[in-house]
């Protein structure tokens, strides 16, 4: 993650600067999220008991954004861990996962036209550790086995929006094209425990690497509710469905899908969840408490397959200045 946010710190830099002498007529516009995530995470195991595991994984997530006109530039990190265990030092697992994400996105918005620019790097830790008792002819055998893996995916985006209004409301449509890229390392490792020392007895390591081009489009519709001369409510719902063009893709559960112009009152995200599908759908929703100094809400991303238990839920606080 050190080496993405590197550049993206110095592209970050280039870009607020242009920003800033791009129009000195135009004010310039900042916002600054804190947010809370929720995410299901189920985990398969090829070890002795073909175990599976659900992780409900909390995560936190900051955020910046600077606008000037009709551009608009997100900065965006999120990090989450879980961990749970079984047993005990003689039988039992441990199971540790930890996900980080950063990413960067340029943004241009006219009045019905919505256009975006976008890389986003994340990196998935996954430690798996196994005590188990074996028994024999003449003894109990203690066997200890370690899978470790980490998945590291790279996000090229591109994306456009078409936006209809209505006297209170709008609807939108939006088209992206993502080129992905994928590499993953798995350590398999096997123990024999005799006496408290451990004897190595196996050792697997495998290499993937993968490369695909998805295509997504979402249809949303947001309805803005006045409440009082200060505070509006806004309601926004839609449907996401994302395929894999060409390669082997990694579909990604993302609430950027809620995105759209005007990003300084309800801004978007790039939380992320992989699943090994080449095509999904997904129904999201977002419900906002808008005031002209911040906003407070929540969002809710869940697949078609999925329970509304496991999905993908936010809670975020911004501040405008």
């Amino acid at each position: 993650m050190t080496q993405l946010l590197l550049p993206c710190i110095a592209i970050s830099a280039a870009l607020f600067s242009s920003l800033t002498l791009a129009d000195d007529n135009n004010a310039t516009y900042q916002s600054f999220q804190l947010g809370i995530t929720q995410q299901s995470q189920l985990f398969e195991f090829n070890d002795t008991d073909n175990a599976d595991t659900r992780l409900y994984v909390w995560g936190k997530r900051a955020q910046y954004q600077v606008g000037k006109g009709p551009w608009n530039l997100i900065m965006d990190y999120h990090e989450a861990d879980a961990s749970d265990s079984d047993g005990n030092n003689q039988q039992g697992y441990q199971l540790d996962f930890k996900t980080q994400s950063a990413g960067i996105f340029l943004e241009y918005a006219l009045e019905n036209i919505w256009l975006a620019i976008g890389y986003a790097d994340s990196e998935d830790t996954t430690d798996y550790r196994v005590n188990s008792v074996e028994e024999t002819s003449n003894n109990n055998q203690s066997k200890l086995f370690l899978d470790d893996s980490q998945v590291n995916y790279q996000n090229f985006i591109l994306e456009g929006s078409y936006v209809h209004y209505t006297d209170a409301g709008q609807f939108t449509a939006t088209w992206g094209l993502t080129k992905q890229l994928v590499e993953e390392e798995i350590q398999y490792r096997e123990f024999n425990k005799n006496t408290g020392q451990l004897s190595l007895q196996e050792t697997t390591d495998y290499q993937i690497d993968e490369d695909g081009v998805l295509t997504n489009l979402t249809l949303s519709y947001g309805h803005l509710f006045t409440l009082g001369e200060a505070f509006k409510l806004a309601l926004k719902a839609g449907v996401r469905r994302e395929i894999t063009l060409s390669g082997d893709g990694r579909i990604q559960q993302t609430s950027r899908g809620q995105g759209g112009p005007n990003n300084n009152q309800t801004p978007n995200a790039a939380e992320l969840q992989s699943t090994s599908l080449s095509a999904s759908t997904s129904h999201q929703a977002q419900l906002s408490l808008l005031h002209p100094i911040g906003s407070i809400s929540l969002s809710v991303d869940k697949l078609s397959d999925q329970t509304f238990a496991h999905s993908y839920f936010s809670a975020a606080l911004s501040v405008y200045f």
